[in-house]
């Protein structure tokens, strides 16, 4: 007898020879092609990446903003202070208890509302006081360092301006009519 084989569509062909097996072409082992070579690299530089972003993930989310519409305000003690509004995003399944440093100016950090508990995989959000003496500010705007500490380890270092007077350091000039 014959074997009647079907038509492939667009005009493609069987390779030449009877169909091996009796099961036909679906028994025969798939061969490496460079195009299958190349989605496998692809498929694997892919898992990679992903795995390298999951295990460098940071386990707190910190952003701290400055308060919108204070500049800064002057302490009876001399001291000037900014206002910032703190948002933290606990990124794991435990609670977490996280302490704020100044890590670049000497002067005092206050969170507004006692201390920072995290619940799990929760969002919170305090207001915090940055004070810090006029003389140790070098322009109006100083660059300030925050660092976020869990367990007394440091998780996160954020990177903020404080905003102090322009005139520092400086004499202001005025004229008769009182404009500078």
């Amino acid at each position: 007898m014959f074997q009647v084989r079907e038509r492939l569509p667009h005009g493609h062909r069987y390779p030449p020879g009877p169909p091996p097996g009796r099961g036909g072409w679906r028994n025969t082992r798939p061969r490496l092609t460079p195009r299958l070579a190349g989605y496998c690299a692809i498929l694997l530089a892919l898992a990679a990446g992903l795995a390298a972003l999951l295990l460098t993930r940071s386990d707190v989310d910190t952003t701290l903003l400055r308060a919108p519409g204070v500049l800064f305000s002057q302490a009876p003690d001399g001291k000037l202070s900014n206002l910032y509004l703190l948002k933290l995003t606990n990124k794991t399944r435990y609670d977490r208890l996280v302490e704020l440093k100044l890590e670049n100016l000497p002067g005092s950090l206050t969170v507004l509302g006692g201390q920072l508990n995290i619940p799990a995989e929760k969002q919170t959000e305090a207001s915090v006081l940055v004070e810090i003496a006029p003389d140790k500010l070098a322009s109006g705007n100083t660059p300030v360092v925050v660092g976020v500490y869990c367990a007394g380890k440091r998780i996160d270092k954020i990177k903020t301006v404080f905003i102090g007077p322009r005139n520092q350091g400086r004499p202001v000039e005025r004229t008769t009519d009182g404009h500078r």
